[in-house]
């Protein structure tokens, strides 16, 4: 891990390197400190809604009680595309969605990887959530 330096320029300013980088978050794009503690928790509650809201979801349709996505859409308010990429996340692998609740996947994983283009199989989405983005 790289450390913060200092250094005393000829012209008698101090030049302070500070080691950082973009994450891209629920939120927007962060600028992060390396040695800092990440606080997540917008994005894994955002990530959290989305499943809950997919499964609410299927289920509705699941049971007859809503036709599909653009009804969903037309009542909740959204626009169907938003509606259609949720909704895939009700087929999102158990494993992942556990690694999401108790907060332990990989610091890269959010909202916007997740409703990107999502293999059906569980073993390939392991591979694309987890192992690529670690």
């Amino acid at each position: 891990m790289r450390t913060i330096k200092t250094e005393r320029l000829e012209n008698g300013n101090l030049l302070v390197t500070i080691p950082i980088e973009f994450r891209q978050t629920a939120q927007g794009r962060k600028l992060v400190a390396e040695d800092t503690e990440q606080d997540d928790g917008g994005c894994r509650m955002a990530m959290c809604l989305a499943i809950a809201r997919a499964r609410n979801w299927q289920k509705l349709i699941d049971d007859g009680e809503i036709a599909g996505a653009d009804e969903i859409a037309k009542r909740t308010g959204r626009d169907s595309s938003y509606v259609r990429r949720i909704l895939r996340l009700s087929t999102l692998s158990p494993e992942i969605v556990h690694l999401i609740i108790s907060g332990e996947y990989p610091p890269k994983l959010s909202l916007t990887v997740l409703t990107g283009a999502m293999p059906n199989d569980w073993d390939e989405q392991k591979e694309q959530f987890l192992t690529n983005l670690k």
